[in-house]
């Protein structure tokens, strides 16, 4: 406990499977609510905190629906990782693909796992760990683009240089 607050975490529960995960929020337990599940006043910032635990369990039934059309066999795991957004899979030339889904463009970029990737990530893979990769934000995505554009010669680019334009110009060479 840190500073007399508690962690908000998330149990998932599937055919009597279970998965658990940090939601990243604190709260004092005093303020929590155990048949609404939610934080009540005088927590600071309840309304805000109860509107993120909004978010999650609405980003869970869509990736427990989202499984359930698709119509094959799926776990726990499977819905945790779906509610992710990132998940190796094995794609039309049966090799493992990641696919990201960018929340600004709500787009789906498919990059495939590299050999040098796939060793790592069978190195480092084991059930305690929820990702073997970390999940990249919009602006560190854009500052590796800048690094390869810095180590590929392209120089400065300016902000209507876009990824897809560096990418296409990349590959080029």
């Amino acid at each position: 406990m840190k500073k007399g607050l508690c962690p908000i975490n998330c149990r998932l529960t599937l055919s009597k499977r279970k998965k658990h995960f940090a939601t990243g929020i604190f709260i004092n337990p005093k303020n929590w609510n155990s048949k609404k599940q939610l934080v009540e006043p005088p927590e600071p910032d309840a309304e805000l905190i109860n509107t993120q635990l909004s978010l999650i369990k609405t980003k869970l039934s869509q990736a427990f629906l989202f499984l359930q059309v698709k119509g094959s066999d799926f776990t726990v795991d499977d819905i945790y990782k779906q509610f992710k957004g990132e998940t190796p899979k094995k794609e039309f030339d049966g090799e493992l693909w990641i696919n990201m889904h960018r929340n600004k463009t709500k787009r789906i970029h498919k990059v495939p796992l590299l050999p040098k990737a796939k060793e790592v990530k069978d190195k480092y893979e084991d059930d305690t760990n929820e990702y073997v990769f970390p999940s990249i934000s919009n602006a560190h995505f854009n500052g590796y683009l800048k690094e390869i554009a810095d180590v590929t010669g392209l120089g400065f680019l300016d902000p209507s240089y876009s990824q897809k334009d560096l990418c296409k110009h990349c590959i080029a060479f």
